[in-house]
């Protein structure tokens, strides 16, 4: 399509000037080594620093650009465009000369210099357009002089790196090429058409004037049209994030090459800058064109388009500013540029459209004057160090992320302003009439007032509103012009601040009734329940901020604290026991508050799902009753239990997809925008429960690829858009999704900064980070591994141990009558031991001792490992390990006088040494200890050993290097005082298990080590429980479990669902499945039972309901760890809904399909049964959800209604 439109616009004489412009941009573009001038002037043809180049250099372009930039938009309508057009080709020419053939830091600053003028006068090249072609084409023009630098960026960037990957030339032979460029785009710009004469400069009459006169009469013209520029606030909007965008862009493409800098240490390593130039150019050339032609009201839509690309802008800025990969700061690079390439396109063809075309020099001008004055405030704020901070890399663009985040912030401000102004009506006479068109004659200017104020975007002209606005303000107006008043008494209908409030009794009751329900006697029983024993001592841990590790993500526990806090808990009570009895300081019903709030917030949430999904109000009623009287989801939100926060949010995360779902067709809204958000927030809140809330984010995934699937078919809905919103759409939530659980776990891990009973579980450099941790009784530990050095290896990543030897040996044969060595044993021990010691040694020296100056192991250095109590070195040799016979065996060597010769030499490989350096440190280095002889690696299987091994985790060594199993670091260190083997025994034995000083790691180390932790946590559960069960006994409830009991009774908390509710809920999914399995039968036989409207809601309760249930059931067939019957209560909330939709259902095919009236009032009736028999059963089983009455054995036994029902009876 676009190819045709461009065979089109090549016959018209405007396409012709375009193209010549398009030419000398696409020219003046052929820079390859402008991505790589950082590592060019750094480098070997230049005796200059960083920090100069930094601070001394690139800021004097700077500066040069804003000062020269004033008088640019000042003289480029006295030189008629083209003149500066020339100079900016002369100016590349002079800047990439002095690069060539000079050398001093003086003429680096005054290429700068030179270089501010070439990026002042591209003013001239992006104006020079809208002088020379009609207004009703600006917005492609626009759109092809931009693709065309985008297109040449991208030539230039693909070939600079090219030429430098394949070393066909280096870094300053680059500038050959650019040098070659410039002088060809100046040639070039002599053959641009003149424009014919200036806009301020010029007058109709022949008489002549002085020189003051005219100059007078231009600045007279000129100040009105600056004031007719920006009269209106959709300009003024417009031009503020133009220019703040472009701050902002110029600030990170100029000081990215030194962010990559600063990330890739070793200037050895290959660098992409070029490719990635390439890259974002071919995104900004498909934005640019996509821009042009994109159907898009932006005078409604373009606050939350300003709104997402900023926010996204910050986030990934914020990314780039923490990451230690380069691959992630290219990424972060790309994705920031293209989104600058789209919306810049967009603002700029929207600012032309609004300003006569004679304004569009000085407004554009004027709008790059203000970004290049915000750009040099930020440049001397955060850069230079003697006015600013003089920030490194990675801090500039934190600030640089953040600035971007609050410009978002501004323009959701704007929007919500706007949007409520847009709300209100105006009324005004008819006695007032038109004002009639003024003449005005200004310099070669004459003109009708009309024009000079073109109405784009909400402007007012003389503080009269015209009727068409009156109208648009009205929407559907029913008042004529004559029933408006005078002007002066303009004035809204109502106040902006009355509001109608609307009470939804259903929804009301039905809150009131689970407010009755779970709020009932909370603190009782005022013990230990169940569960309560880990998330209360959760909490109490948040209270004294104290580090506590957990599988599952923390947002649930926090909200419990929370409330904890705001009640006042000290955290000191111990959750030792279930059963325990909480003392009076423990504020139980602020802590048992949060889950019942939640479970009581489920009820009208799955009423309003259930009207969503276009089903009637008795239906959703009769759901939410249900939903109500089950005595699983009552038991579950009375104490401090997750599981109602996760089906809470799981369930008002998918009512709002479906809100969502309305809006789909009217994209770029406020009530589009709100319900993605909303969606997006509330599943994410429910992911940052409990992980299992993974699935309700698959299902609204799901629903809403669904909805774009039905969105293919309609023809009123372009490509071109329908991809535009559907990448909007995944980008704004994937960004608010990865926002919101990054800022959970940041709250989490500041809140957590004292050391606690879980910090074994993580690193020694994640412990020694937490206040009076590890490093709290370390003081005076070296730092510093060498020879002599008494040292514990830890494992670094997956299970926390140590390697470990002891006196026994392996065992002459193993089981599969396999031989061993019969050496020393080497294992790897989960507790501290004084056998987990070694010291470290070089081969040449005899003795143990740490000399003065010492004798640091570098990377690369041989060393040998000799066990501190049994003074036997490490060793290896091809023999199949115990468990692992892929790998080799590891022992400490023992000489039994055989053909066996020891190979106990271990090459050090420090693995992060761009963090550590070469020298290997105590608790950051990690290292891979590389066996000299065989190069395999020493190696933690996981594989735990049998009795002759006590137990203990098998250690081998494995050819395969890199794997994470192979990363140890030293935790505890100290320096071998004595040589004499009983005096280091003693040192050993009485030497305490401590690291080094206090060690800092940045938020995100602690975020992907934590994470790490719980992926290996969560396949390590126990896998036994009394009271577990598997999937198959879920749908029919057959086992229940055992919360609490009484020491004096039989009352007791089970968690036993509504027999009723949970039977009906099976009988509802067989009933939907056949039914579906039926009709598709029947249609694919041209049959068709129910009418379009019936078919479609029909198909939407299984795309939600049934297949809500799959989602939330299937997994956990997968799953090898242990289950219980609470993970059921998600798909069990979608089958009972299911089991309403579908009764719905049934009754409205008798009643409408087949006219039976009585079969239909039969249903109903049973439904009334039904529903009676859920309260009846509600009631029987309550004392099992409540634990307040005190039941008898044959109570108790009354109510075991089946045999695998192991409810608790105590034998007196």
């Amino acid at each position: 399509m676009l190819f045709q439109k461009c065979q089109q616009h090549a016959k018209e004489a405007w396409f012709t000037v375009c193209l010549l412009l398009c030419a000398f941009g696409f020219l003046k573009e052929i820079r390859p080594s402008e991505p790589f001038i950082y590592e060019f002037l750094v480098g070997e043809w230049r005796n200059i620093t960083d920090e100069q180049v930094n601070q001394l250099v690139y800021p004097v372009g700077t500066y040069s650009y804003l000062g020269l930039l004033v008088l640019v938009f000042l003289i480029t309508d006295v030189c008629r465009y083209k003149p500066l057009i020339i100079i900016l080709g002369l100016s590349g020419i002079v800047v990439w000369g002095m690069l060539l053939w000079t050398t001093s830091l003086l003429a680096l600053q005054i290429l700068e210099g030179f270089y501010g003028a070439f990026a002042a006068c591209e003013v001239a090249y992006f104006t020079y357009i809208y002088a020379k072609v009609d207004k009703q084409y600006y917005q492609l023009v626009t759109s092809y002089t931009r693709a065309a630098i985008l297109m040449g960026r991208f030539f230039s960037g693909l070939l600079g790196q090219l030429l430098i990957s394949l070393r066909v030339l280096d870094y300053r032979q680059l500038n050959y090429i650019t040098f070659a460029a410039m002088l060809a785009a100046t040639v070039w710009s002599l053959f641009l058409p003149p424009v014919n004469q200036s806009i301020y400069f010029h007058r109709d009459s022949v008489t002549p004037l002085v020189f003051g006169e005219k100059t007078k009469g231009a600045f007279q013209l000129m100040w009105g049209h600056l004031r007719q520029g920006y009269a209106s606030f959709y300009i003024i909007k417009w031009s503020i994030w133009w220019a703040l965008s472009t701050c902002g862009f110029i600030q990170v493409q100029i000081y990215m090459q030194p962010l990559w800098a600063a990330i890739v240490s070793d200037p050895t390593e290959p660098i992409y800058n070029g490719v990635v130039e390439s890259i974002l150019t071919v995104l900004g050339f498909l934005g640019a064109l996509a821009a042009g032609v994109l159907k898009v009201d932006w005078t409604t839509r373009g606050e939350l388009a300003l709104t997402c690309c900023s926010i996204l802008q910050g986030f990934v800025m914020l990314i780039a500013s923490q990451t230690q990969w380069i691959l992630v700061g290219y990424v972060c690079y790309v994705v920031f540029g293209a989104l600058f390439h789209l919306t810049i396109t967009v603002a700029s063809s929207e600012i032309a459209k609004c300003i006569k075309e004679d304004s569009y020099g000085l407004i554009f001008g004027i709008n790059t004057f203000v970004a290049l004055l915000f750009q040099t405030l930020l440049t001397l704020a955060a850069v230079t160090g003697h006015l600013g901070f003089a920030l490194p890399p990675q801090s500039q663009y934190f600030v640089y992320g953040v600035l971007h985040v609050i410009l978002g912030v501004i323009y959701i401000v704007i929007g919500l302003i706007c949007w409520l102004s847009s709300k209100r009506d105006y009324r005004r006479a008819s006695t007032v009439p038109e004002p009639p068109a003024r003449t005005v004659v200004k310099w070669g200017l004459r003109t009708n007032r009309s024009e000079i104020f073109p109405k784009c975007g909400p402007i007012l002209h003389d503080n009269v509103v015209s009727m068409e606005t009156v109208k648009a303000r009205k929407g559907k107006s029913k008042e004529s012009m004559n029933d408006v008043g005078p002007a002066q008494e303009l004035c809204p209908k109502r106040s902006w601040f009355k509001v109608n409030i609307e009470v939804d009794m259903v929804s009301t009751l039905l809150l009131l009734g689970a407010l009755a329900t779970r709020m009932y006697q909370l603190d009782k029983p005022r013990n230990i329940v169940f569960d309560e024993l880990h998330y209360g001592k959760y909490v109490s841990m948040y209270m004294k901020n104290t580090f506590f590790f957990d599988a599952h993500p923390p947002l649930g526990k926090q909200l419990v604290a929370l409330a904890a806090y705001v009640a006042g808990f000290d955290g000191q009570f111990k959750f030792d026991r279930i059963g325990s009895a909480y003392p009076e300081t423990v504020p139980l019903t602020a802590l048992r508050f949060v889950p019942a709030l939640f479970g009581s917030l489920l009820i009208p949430t799955v009423y309003h799902l259930m009207l969503e999904m276009g089903l009637s109000e008795w239906t959703s009623i009769f759901a939410a009753l249900l939903f109500l009287f089950d005595n699983a989801l009552l038991t579950q939100s009375r104490f401090i239990l997750m599981d109602s926060m996760l089906l809470f949010f799981g369930m008002f995360g998918i009512l709002c997809v479906l809100k969502l779902q309305k809006h789909f067709k009217q994209p770029y809204t406020l009530p589009w925008f709100l319900w993605l958000v909303a969606a997006t927030v509330s599943l994410t809140f429910g992911f940052c429960v409990k992980y299992a809330g993974l699935y309700s984010c698959l299902l609204g995934v799901a629903i809403v690829l669904r909805s774009f699937w039905r969105l293919l078919s309609d023809k009123s809905i372009s490509d071109v858009a329908l991809g535009l919103q559907f990448v909007t759409q995944a980008v704004v939530s994937a960004s608010i999704a990865v926002t919101v659980y990054v800022v959970i776990f940041y709250i989490h891990l500041s809140v957590l900064h004292k050391a606690g009973p879980h910090d074994s579980i993580m690193t020694s450099a994640f412990q020694a980070s937490l206040e009076g941790g590890l490093a709290s009784i370390t003081k005076g530990q070296p730092l510093l591994v060498a020879h002599g050095s008494q040292v514990t290896l830890r494992h670094t990543h997956g299970r926390t141990c140590w390697l470990h030897s002891h006196n026994a040996v392996y065992p002459i044969k193993y089981p599969d009558k396999r031989g061993s060595s019969h050496q020393q044993q080497i294992t790897c021990y989960s507790f501290k031991d004084v056998n987990n010691w070694w010291i470290v040694k070089r081969p040449q020296k005899n003795d143990l001792v740490v000399e003065q100056p010492i004798d640091a192991i570098q990377h690369g250095d041989v060393v040998q490992l000799v066990h501190g109590i049994t003074s036997r070195a490490l060793n290896s040799h091809d023999v199949a390990a115990p468990i692992s016979p892929q790998c080799q065996e590891v022992s400490c060597y023992i000489d039994y006088n055989i053909s066996m010769p020891a190979q106990n030499l271990w090459r050090v490989d420090i693995i992060n040494r761009e963090q550590t350096g070469d020298k290997w440190h105590t608790i950051q280095s990690q290292v891979r200890l590389i066996h000299v002889d065989t190069s395999a690696a020493l190696k933690f299987t996981g594989r735990q050993l049998p009795d002759w091994g006590f137990h203990q985790h098998e250690v081998a060594a494995d050819r395969v290097l890199n794997q994470d199993d192979t990363v140890w670091n030293v935790e505890e260190h100290r320096y071998t005082k004595s040589d004499d083997q009983k005096q280091r025994e003693r040192e050993l034995v009485g030497a305490e298990m401590i690291p080094t000083a206090p060690t800092s790691l940045s938020f995100w180390e602690k975020f992907f080590e934590l994470h790490y932790k719980m992926m290996v946590a969560s396949t390590e559960g126990v896998q036994n429980h009394m009271y577990s069960s598997s999937p198959y006994e879920w749908p029919l409830m057959w086992r229940g479990i055992a919360y609490w009991v009484s020491s004096d009774s039989n009352a007791q908390i089970h968690l036993m669902g509504n027999v009723a509710v949970w039977y009906l809920g099976t009988l509802g999914l067989t009933l939907y499945f056949n039914m579906l399995v039926f009709y598709l039968l029947r249609r694919h036989r041209q049959c068709l039972d129910l009418d379009a409207p019936t078919w479609e809601r029909f198909l939407l309760m299984g795309e939600v309901l049934f297949q809500g249930y799959i989602f939330h059931f299937i997994p956990y067939f997968f799953v090898e760890r242990t289950l219980f019957l609470h993970h059921y209560l998600p798909a069990f909330a979608f089958k009972t809904l299911l089991f309403a939709a579908t009764f719905e259902h049934v009754y409205s095919v008798l009643s409408t399909k087949f006219q039976a009236k009585t079969l239909a009032n039969l249903v109903l009736l049973v439904g009334g049964g039904l529903m009676v028999a859920v309260v009846y059963v509600f009631k029987q089983f309550s004392v099992f959800s409540y634990g307040n009455v005190k039941l008898s054995t044959s109570d108790v036994l009354a109510l075991r209604w089946q045999d695998s029902w192991d409810f608790i009876v105590h034998r007196y």
